[in-house]
């Protein structure tokens, strides 16, 4: 290389190191320039740009959850379920809509509320309604069931146990022209009269004696059946004494007034361990009456033994039917102020009113209910089309906690040919295995409609679940692979059909209030929406249940007397025949 070259070379290094070095000043000057408002100003830009970044951030993973909690959106294929909820045109296709001022041509129960519009069900179907406590199932699903129905002009037999569907209820069925009578078990000298007798007596006097039979039994079987030991002795053995009496009764009493359990009460209280020259009050009584007698039968049946034990039987007997001696009670139960068959000729509203803290006069309100029914079903078989004129809707609130209403699967097998419907309410199905055991399954799969709210029993979830069915879903498993001494990952993505409940049963178990399930036969469930009575525009006009007492005058039938008049009797035809 010439000198010329290194010497220009050499100029030119040192040349850039110099502009190098002159740019550095320039650029520290620029930096120390900076005053410490600028400082401020930049600190702030750079915070709200950070800021602005953490909440796009902390919104897109919030939408990113919610979308995680959705529920999995259907596979379109069939292979694992093909269960879904009705839409909303197949809704208005299968139910109609109500106001609180149409006049209905048949009622029934709430469905849902869409769109603005009430919808209800009026096929001739059971419903099961299912909601514990606090789940809203008076405000949202029985009381506009009640209105409903009062704009169709169906009767009603309903199990009241506060007084507050009365209350709620009573003037627009007043309004609507309907005979309202009230069996008020917590008040019972403010009620009106039902005599279990009158119904037997009445048959029995037309010469309808199975009827009268039949009804006697599955009275007596129902006082008498909390009786029952591991030999049956004392259950059989009390249905017999019980069965004869009321034969008794209806055979030898004057007049109707005197048949009444005030008088089956008194009658084995003073002559169950009374003796009349060393024979029982009672034997002697049913030994002398003639033969053929349906009472002598019925008590010869309970081969009883004598002594202790008789007296013992007599004692628990009438401990089983004290409650008919409380005056309330006695006054109820002796006379009758209206025919159960009425029911179903013109509408009617039976409140049934139970006190919570009186938990023997509950039985009353299932006997009331058998009978109700059996009259009713009697009536219909008169009938050309073997149908009661009007409908007649069972309402049983607290189903589940009344006492067991005798045969009531059979009764709601069977009730639809009749005209009766059943509404049946209750808290979870543990309580109604307890109270129906075997027959639970009947009365459930015989409820073509179940109304969901809310529970918090494992089991209940569990069962509606699995009716509500499952839907098939795609299910994506990604699994990644590597081998140690290579760098590349192998990513596999593996997709499979399952199915999946409609809902889960936890799920279920936390319903917010107002959500609910409508399932019927043949249908696609409906994701319901429940809202309260009051937002069906309807202005209710709130009335105290009436506690008027009402003092009848109680007859009973006295058996010494009777057993004078006999005498008399005796005489006079001997006078006679002389």
């Amino acid at each position: 290389m010439s000198s010329s070259n290194i010497c220009y070379n050499l100029t030119h290094i040192i040349c850039n190191n110099i502009q190098l070095s002159w740019n550095l000043n320039i650029f520290y000057s620029f930096i120390k320039s900076i005053t410490d408002a600028s400082l401020l100003f930049g600190s702030i830009l750079l915070m709200t740009i950070m800021m602005l970044f953490i909440l796009k951030y902390d919104k897109e993973l919030k939408l990113k959850l919610k979308r995680l909690r959705k529920m999995p959106e259907e596979d379109g294929s069939f292979e694992y379920g093909s269960s879904r909820w009705s839409t909303k045109k197949e809704i208005k296709k299968n139910y109609k809509t109500w106001t609180i001022n149409s006049n209905l041509k048949s009622g029934g129960i709430p469905v849902t509320y869409m769109d603005g519009k009430f919808y209800y069900s009026d096929k001739f179907d059971h419903t099961l309604i299912i909601g514990s406590t606090g789940s809203g199932k008076t405000i949202s699903c029985i009381l506009p069931l009640i209105f409903n129905l009062a704009c169709a002009g169906e009767s009603m037999v309903i199990n009241d146990t506060k007084g507050e569907l009365y209350s709620y209820t009573a003037e627009f069925l007043k309004e609507k022209g309907y005979q309202i009578k009230i069996i008020n078990l917590r008040d019972a000298l403010a009620s009106d009269g039902w005599n279990p007798l009158h119904l037997p007596y009445k048959y029995y006097q037309n010469n309808n004696k199975d009827e009268a039979g039949d009804m006697i039994e599955n009275f007596t079987k129902s006082l008498c059946k909390n009786l029952s030991s591991k030999d049956m002795y004392w259950e059989k053995s009390a249905n017999a004494v019980l069965t004869a009496l009321c034969y008794a009764l209806i055979e030898d009493a004057p007049n109707e007034s005197q048949v009444n359990l005030y008088s089956i009460y008194n009658l084995l209280v003073e002559h169950g361990n009374k003796n009349i020259d060393r024979f029982n009050s009672l034997d002697l009584y049913f030994q002398q009456k003639p033969f053929g007698s349906l009472s002598k039968m019925s008590y010869a049946t309970g081969s009883f033994a004598k002594g202790e034990t008789r007296a013992t039987l007599f004692s628990v007997l009438a401990t089983v039917i004290k409650m008919f001696s409380d005056t309330g009670i006695a006054n109820l139960t002796s006379h009758t102020d209206f025919e159960l068959d009425e029911i179903g000729k013109q509408k009617t509203a039976v409140f049934l009113i139970i006190p919570d803290e009186k938990e023997s006069r509950h039985e009353l309100a299932s006997l009331f209910i058998d009978q109700c029914y059996q009259a009713l079903v009697n009536t219909a078989q008169s009938m050309k089309d073997g149908k009661m004129p009007i409908r007649i809707n069972f309402i049983l609130d607290e189903f589940a906690n009344m006492p067991p209403i005798s045969s009531i699967s059979n009764k709601i097998t069977v009730s639809r040919s009749r005209n009766i419907r059943f509404y049946l309410v209750l808290q979870d199905f543990d309580q109604l295995k307890e109270t129906y055991k075997d027959s639970a399954g009947t009365i459930k799969s015989n409820c073509t409609n179940w109304i969901y709210l809310l529970t918090s029993d494992n089991e209940t979830a569990k069962e509606i679940s699995s009716r509500l069915g499952k839907y098939t879903i795609s299910s994506n498993r990604v699994s990644t692979s590597s081998r140690l001494d290579e760098l590349n990952y192998n990513i596999s993505n593996d997709k499979s059909l399952m199915g999946r409940e409609l809902l889960m049963p936890d799920e279920l178990m936390r319903f917010k209030l107002g959500d609910g399930l409508f399932m019927a036969t043949r249908q696609y469930p409906i994701k319901s929406k429940f809202i309260s009575i009051y937002d069906y525009g309807i202005k209710i006009k709130k009335t105290n249940v009436p506690n008027k007492q009402k003092d009848y005058k109680i007859d009973c039938f006295n058996l010494d007397d009777f057993r004078k008049r006999k005498i008399e009797e005796q005489e006079d035809n001997k006078i006679e025949l002389e």
